[in-house]
């Protein structure tokens, strides 16, 4: 009986044993498995953190863009409209000309009529 009490005492401890070691070893699983994820998680934050400085910046860089594109089309805009002024006015400066040609060709008509007028009465 004292043999057998012996062997379950010994039995008993080495279960105690093993007990406290799985709990140990869950222990430090447990927390091993908390500090990779405490460590997941801030690498994924910080991923997403740079990602979301990328995409704000690439945004502001197509609104650069789009802004120097818009400025642009507008600057082109208005030089049409300057160009068709221009032209416009060219226009207007060319009838006055050709008016001022037109009286300048009937005075030197008239002038040659009066011309041969005087020539044939000489």
């Amino acid at each position: 009986i004292t043999a057998l009490r012996d062997e379950l005492s010994r039995a008993a401890e080495r279960m105690e044993k093993d007990r406290l070691r799985a709990k140990d070893l869950k222990e430090a699983a447990q927390k091993r498995h908390a500090e990779e994820l405490a460590a997941n998680r801030k690498q994924h934050d910080q991923a997403l953190k740079e990602q979301q400085t990328r995409f704000e910046e690439q945004l502001e860089t197509y609104k650069t863009k789009l802004h120097e594109l818009e400025h642009r089309r507008k600057q082109e805009g208005g030089d049409w409209n300057k160009e068709i002024a221009q032209a416009y006015e060219r226009e207007q400066e060319m009838s006055n000309r050709v008016a001022l040609l037109e009286d300048e060709k009937t005075v030197l008509l008239n002038q040659i009529s009066t011309l041969q007028s005087q020539q044939v009465a000489l």
